[in-house]
């Protein structure tokens, strides 16, 4: 299978108030087409930053020091920023992660849904909310027809999360960044969603970074995985090896920290604080090592 994403090297710092923080540190990573891949580590860990550089909507201290990324066969990151926006929603889609704030509130949901369905699919207005009913009822919130004249804050949190899935699935993008989209909803409703991302996903083929913290999570839905931490990814492969057969010290200590309903006895531990040290500490050999290059 080839690659639909394929990130080199990718080193990302900001810079604010005469400081430089590294928050990203040659990360390399492949998402192969119609694949789920995880993304997993604690916050801070640098998840969501390298999800809004994919995206192209990093804050303004964000500067790429380095690396790139290919999406079906072009660097994005040397794309003008007209064409950047122009994959944004129809090859490029974004699942928030919070439900509750991602939608405009003064408008109408049939409107938010039309909006990108006109912009990239060039539809009129009739036919776009015609198409924006199809979606609700595609992502299963009852009656559609009602659903479209409401306002966000007339629906739960379950059905605005399904909102916000039928607009990323709306244009058939090719990928979707599915950035913690599960975190603020309770679990059983997020047990349909992960299971509604699930079948939209098979049925459309569409490759999906799906980041989060939980590897329960990562377990129901991803194919492959990414452990990372400080910045840096320690380990990637598929969801059953690094469950069976985790390589790197910190996937052990994660899968320790994790309450694992099938196994009876296994009983959960927190991640050592000296491995935690020595994460950071290669961190910082890391960013040492590519001071003195730039100075040599």
């Amino acid at each position: 299978m080839s690659a639909i994403l394929k990130i080199s090297q990718l080193s990302l710092c900001l810079r604010y108030a005469g400081i430089s923080e590294r928050i990203l540190r040659g990360i390399s990573l492949a998402i192969d087409s119609g694949e789920v891949h995880g993304l997993v580590g604690e916050s801070g860990a640098g998840k969501s930053i390298l999800g809004q550089t994919i995206l192209d909507i990093l804050p303004r201290i964000a500067v790429i020091e380095s690396g790139t990324i290919d999406f079906d066969g072009q660097n994005l990151l040397r794309l003008a920023p007209t064409q950047r926006r122009g994959l944004l929603g129809s090859e490029i889609a974004l699942i928030p992660q919070d439900p509750m704030t991602a939608l405009n509130p003064v408008r109408r949901i049939g409107q938010q849904l039309a909006d990108t369905l006109v912009l990239h699919l060039k539809l009129n207005r009739k036919d776009a909310l015609d198409r924006a009913c199809e979606l609700l009822e595609e992502v299963r919130i009852k009656h559609p027809r009602r659903a479209l004249r409401q306002y966000p804050h007339e629906l739960s949190g379950g059905m605005r999360q399904r909102v916000l899935i039928a607009i990323a699935f709306s244009c058939k993008p090719r990928l979707i960044v599915a950035d913690e989209s599960t975190t603020a909803l309770d679990v059983s409703v997020q047990r349909q969603i992960l299971r509604l991302i699930r079948e939209l996903q098979v049925s459309s083929g569409t490759s999906i970074l799906f980041i989060t913290h939980d590897l329960g999570v990562v377990a129901k839905i991803c194919d492959r995985v990414s452990i990372i931490h400080s910045g840096r990814i320690l380990e990637s492969d598929a969801v059953k090896r690094i469950f069976s057969m985790p390589e790197h010290e910190y996937t052990r200590a994660l899968l320790k920290a994790t309450p694992r309903y099938d196994h009876g006895k296994h009983q959960f531990r927190p991640i050592p604080k000296a491995l935690i040290s020595t994460l950071q500490l290669e961190a910082k050999e890391y960013d040492r090592r590519i001071r003195d290059s730039v100075d040599a």
